[in-house]
Order: structure tokens, then sequence, then C-alpha cells
């Protein structure tokens, strides 16, 4: 199936994830060349899962619209929701920069977080026209 549109992270989180855990792995280092100390190892550790995490990030798309379902996976390590548009409930606001997806899945109701804060501005006002169009089709069928 053929994707229709995709949505990726802002590039200023994905760029502070990857010079975060640039800076913080220099000073690890440094730190534990200077003081031969094993315990700015640690610090070593996490800088390098920054560094894993934003280089991952720059490149994947965490909103996947398709023709009759869409993909949102916001984190390498969370799972993926496949929801077809038909399944769709309502979307409600949850604080500034966040809004809840309820849908249909298995018969039950379930719900998502969707953080808007993490993608441009215009790609969410984008999204979330997309998505509450398609529920409003499916209130007048």
């Amino acid at each position: 199936m053929q994707k229709i549109k995709a949505y990726k992270m802002k590039e200023t989180i994905v760029n502070l994830q990857i010079f975060g855990g640039l800076i913080l792995a220099i000073i690890s280092l440094v730190s534990f060349l200077v003081t031969a100390e094993p315990t700015f190892l640690a610090p070593l550790v996490i800088s390098a899962s920054f560094l894993v995490m934003g280089l991952i990030n720059k490149s994947r798309e965490n909103i996947k619209i398709y023709e009759d379902h869409l993909e949102m996976k916001f984190a390498p390590a969370s799972p993926l929701h496949l929801i077809r548009y038909e399944d769709l409930i309502r979307l409600e606001d949850k604080g500034k920069n966040q809004k809840r997806l309820y849908f249909l899945s298995e018969g039950k109701e379930k719900k998502i977080l969707i953080p808007l804060s993490q993608h441009p501005k215009e790609d969410m006002d984008e999204f979330v026209n997309f998505l509450e169009e398609k529920i409003q089709s499916k209130k007048s069928n």
C-alpha cells in the first residue's frame, strides 16, 4: 500500500538529542581521563543512548498516512499503532501540546496520546485537521 503522507520529528529536537549526546560524551570522557574514576562511565552510556536515539529519529517517520489507515509510532521502543479510519471515534485536547485520539481496536475503545510539540506546528495542524475530517465524515455516514 502506498503512503500518502508522512510526518517526522522537529529537526531541533533531533539535533538536541544528537548534540546533547555528543557534549555529554565529551564531558564524561574528559572527566574519566582526568580523574580515572569509573563513575564517569555511566554518563558515557547515557550519552551514547541520546546519540543513538537522535540518529534513529533523524530519518524515522513517526506518523504515516495511507488510503484506509494510519500508522503512529512516537518512539523507537513504543508500540506501532495501526488505526483504520473507520475505527476513529473522537479527538480531544489533552493540554496545550497534546491530543488524545480514541479509536476501536478488537471491539474495544482504546486511546493514544499524540504529542504535538514533537513535530512542526504546521504539520500537526494539518494532521489534526485530517483526523477531524475523517471523524466528521464517519459521523455523517
